[in-house]
């Protein structure tokens, strides 16, 4: 996301400070990449595109008066903090004015990147500086940063690095071509923590290019090399020069005149202070340094100094802040350690202005405003030596950090004008150093903004597709403001797509569906044409959407099946409950596992949970107050039975040890009761078909594992209508909804919701609506369910030939509904779909499985958009 900065303090991006360590390497030049793999996809180059409050100037570029600002040394430079990162993967966090990139443990192999979008008006980067604060990975190895920048010239990414030096000062030696601005003259670099890495990013820096001048520094001076155990501790002179970027580092085995001479190595990057640790040499050394500006031009090199490296691994220092920004005055803490004793430069002027510590921690100076480097030297008092360095943000006024998240940050719309897509807008982990901030939202990106408010919550509804870049603006109470971002994409569903559960023939006719660890899986009964091929089979989707289905499950076979049968969630595993037409009895079966992906998945038995009964219609499984429940009909009565053991699972027969019990005992039941959970406890609809009514009951206890539990007399909730077909029930924003088929009304299907919690009275329910009307649709096949707030029905629908059709409710009760969407096509007769229809939410998304006649198979339907 992006945050505008509006630090109003001068930075002195490149001021003089002491420097690191590092192991020295022959510079990279561009399009060289040190990387393979995982670690060096950074995907196609971004597509840069005029952000909504941003202008072009004359020349056709990004207007960087409108651009989101930074103060930077000069009008030829730009910062930008850690936090205004354009774009974020993996592990990010934002701490203070700086962005924390983990990337797991030492050797996991885990990557983490955040990318900046640099306005620069067309002007060409000449110096890319970092200010990063490295801390060690969890096996005290040190950490690293990889840098890359967006070469537009060659249609990809150019690498640099490994680091182990956070200031690193580097010249693009292809930015005289242009190669690393986009078309409306913005840069974009990318800084990429890797395999246990750990850093904050504090801040980015590119200063221009500037072909008019062709001016190079003075030569430094004053050279001196001390010996150090693995390393050549360096110090010079500094040059005076209003566009210095740094000091180039020469070294080799032998003295040399050329610096372009074989043999003669170059640190990868530039050194920004006058001293220098050159750690990863042996033997006799031979150095030299050059100052470069700004555009690029080098000075000749200094007298070339040698000494002898000593023998040995020098220490390993680490040098943390206790926070990486603070008020003019306050105090920052500095900790290091992994030496016996540490010179000081609390601030970063290039003096130790304390030696000879040996507590390891002091107070970094924070008096004036700006960037401020403090450095440690650490030592064992003879040979032993290592550097090491902080960047801190010093203000007297921090500005806000803005962060902007969202319940959803994409989704699709059927009927924007009525749906729209609802995204609840978060601003509430926002921060500033003061007590209070306003904010606004412009949801569509187009820099209108509601009125500021105190209010860091905001909701839009979208009502048509697009791509849109929402944007949030804090103000503190100074008047400083910062911005986020954040990309909210609307995609415009075009219909159903079919997709086939199993491919053999004879599978599906009976089938039913749930939503299990976030995928659709299906249970279907199979019919041969081996006893092989004959029984009960579960298959869970290979994809979150439901389009990959992989071989199914034989969870019983040719003498354990049964046409009645349910799937459902219990204590967080698949559990299917089933008739068993050879013994007469229901049973029961739970996975082993969150999946039951494969047979190893189903470990637990299969059990009886009833005596012999002749089942007449569906078995329903559902869990109640934490144990699984079943109901079934034998032709009269529906009978109820729960699991009382098994810490919720069912899993064994011990667990059942309650006999099942009528909860409605009569010699009228119409077919396919419903079951469902309302306002806590158990309850049931059906059908009358003496009276043609539909009859709703509803257990007086959170159980109702006692026939006690259960009123005799049903509620009629039909009013003046009558009921002669299939009845749902389900529990519609906070109360009772009930959908039925009635043939007396011109074949209509009818819904009413419960004017209470519970429904328990006849008083209860309202005059029901009509869903769909004529031709007999959902008679059979209808179900309900909850997709993204609302109630929606699939239904069998006969207006020409057979097919299945879906609509949904136009508010969260259910008051009016929708036009209807055809789910499965019926060109003709041997193309009908629509039996068996069982519709399920899929992350707010409606997914219906039902048989397709004319392919005999089971098929799941999902929604597929334009985009």
């Amino acid at each position: 996301m992006h945050r505008t900065l509006t630090l109003l303090i001068f930075i002195a991006l490149l001021a003089a400070s002491c420097g690191g360590s590092a192991t020295p390497g022959t510079v990279q030049q561009a399009a060289e990449s040190p990387l393979t793999g995982q670690l060096a996809d950074n995907g196609s180059l971004p597509e840069d595109g005029l952000l909504p409050w941003e202008s072009l100037n004359e020349n056709g570029f990004v207007d960087p008066a409108t651009a989101r600002r930074s103060t930077a040394i000069n009008e030829n430079s730009e910062f930008w903090r850690g936090v205004d990162a354009w774009q974020t993967a993996g592990s990010t966090t934002a701490t203070g004015q700086a962005l924390r990139l983990d990337s797991g443990s030492a050797g996991s192999g885990e990557r983490s990147s955040a990318t900046y979008r640099i306005p620069l008006a067309g002007e060409n980067p000449a110096i890319l500086s970092t200010d990063i604060n490295l801390r060690s990975r969890d096996d005290d190895s040190a950490s690293e940063f990889f840098i890359s920048i967006a070469n537009f010239s060659s249609g990809r990414w150019d690498w640099f690095g490994p680091f182990s030096d956070g200031r690193v000062r580097m010249p693009l030696s292809d930015a005289a071509t242009g190669d690393y601005i986009s078309g409306l003259g913005n840069a974009f670099v990318s800084v990429v923590a890797y395999s246990g890495s750990s850093f904050d990013i504090v801040g980015v820096s590119l200063n221009q290019f500037d072909p008019g001048d062709a001016s190079a520094p003075p030569a430094p001076g004053g050279l001196t090399l001390a010996a150090r155990v693995g390393a050549v501790e360096m110090q010079w002179n500094g040059v005076i020069a209003a566009d210095l970027a740094g000091y180039a580092i020469y070294y080799s085995d032998k003295t040399f005149v050329n610096p372009g001479s074989a043999g003669v190595k170059q640190l990868n990057y530039l050194e920004g202070g006058t001293r220098h640790l050159l750690s990863g040499v042996s033997g006799t050394v031979f150095v030299a340094v050059s100052a470069l500006d700004l555009s690029g031009n080098e000075s000749a090199i200094s007298s070339v100094e040698s000494t002898a490296v000593i023998a040995g691994d020098g220490p390993v220092l680490e040098l943390l802040a206790g926070s990486t920004e603070g008020i003019v005055g306050e105090p920052i803490t500095l900790t290091a350690s992994g030496s016996p004793a540490f010179d000081w430069d609390l601030d970063g002027d290039g003096t130790f202005e304390v030696t000879g510590d040996v507590s390891g921690s002091q107070i970094a100076d924070t008096g004036k405003a700006g960037i401020i480097r403090p450095a440690v030297r650490g030592s064992d008092g003879s040979t032993a030596v290592a550097l090491g360095a902080v960047s801190l943000i010093v203000a007297s006024d921090l500005p806000p950090v803005a962060i902007l998240t969202a319940n959803r940050t994409k989704g699709a719309i059927i009927d924007g004008g009525t749906n729209p897509l609802n995204v609840q807008f978060d601003g509430g982990n926002s921060y500033d150093d003061g007590p209070t901030l306003d904010y606004s939202f412009s949801p569509l990106g187009d820099g209108n903004y509601s009125t500021p408010s105190s209010n860091a919550n905001y909701n839009q509804g979208y009502s048509s597709s697009g791509q849109y870049t929402a944007m949030m603006r804090i103000e503190d109470s100074s008047g400083q403001q910062a911005l986020a971002l954040l990309p909210i994409r609307v995609e415009q569903v075009t219909g159903f797509k079919n997709y086939i559960v199993y491919p053999g023939y004879n599978s599906g006719v009976y089938g039913c569906m749930a939503v299990v660890a976030g995928r659709p899986a299906v249970l279907f009964r199979k019919f041969g044409p081996t006893p092989d091929d004959d029984g009960l089979f579960y298959s869970r989707a290979l994809d979150d959407g439901g389009r990959l289905w992989g071989e199914p499950v034989k969870l019983a076979d040719n003498n354990n099946y049964g046409d009645y049968f349910d799937l459902a969630v219990i204590a967080g595993n698949p559990a299917i409950a089933w008739y068993k037409f050879s013994a007469n009895k229901v049973f029961y079966r739970r996975a082993s596992s969150s999946t039951g992906q494969t047979l190893s998945d189903w470990n637990n038995p299969g059990f009886e949970i009833s005596g012999v009964l002749s089942v007449s219609d569906e078995v329903r499984l559902m869990e109640v107050s934490g144990n699984p429940a079943v109901i079934w009909t034998d032709g009269s009565d529906i009978k109820y039975v729960r699991a009382t053991g098994g810490s919720g699972t069912g899993d064994f027969a011990g667990d059942w040890t309650d006999a099942p019990f009528n909860i409605v005992a009569a010699s009228s039941i119409g077919s396919r009761p419903d079951f469902a959970m309302i306002a806590g406890n158990p309850a049931i609809a059906y059908w009358n078909f003496s009276t043609n009514e539909a009859c709703y009951v509803r257990a007086t206890s959170a159980s109702g594992s006692s026939a006690l539990d259960w009123p005799a007399t049903p509620v009629v909730v039909d009013g003046s209508d009558t009921c002669t077909g299939r009845v749902n029930l389900l529990q519609v924003n906070g109360a009772p909804a009930i959908s039925f088929f009635d043939s007396a009304d011109d074949s209509d299907i009818h819904y009413t919701r419960a004017t209470t919690a519970t429904g328990t009275d006849t008083a209860d329910w309202p005059v029901a609506v009509s869903v769909n009307h004529g031709f007999g649709s959902g008679n059979t096949w209808h179900d309900m369910a909850i997709i993204s707030g609302r109630p929606a029905i699939a239904y069998a629908d006969y207006r020409s030939g057979a097919a299945t059709s879906y609509r949904r409710a136009n508010d969260a009760n259910g008051s009016s509904w929708g036009d209807p969407m055809r789910v499965g096509s019926n060109i003709d007769y041997n193309d009908s779909m629509y039996e068996r229809v069982d519709l399920e939410d899929l992350n707010g998304f409606p997914v219906v499985y039902n048989h397709y006649q004319s392919w005999d198979r089971g098929v799941v339907s999902v929604l597929e958009s334009e985009l």
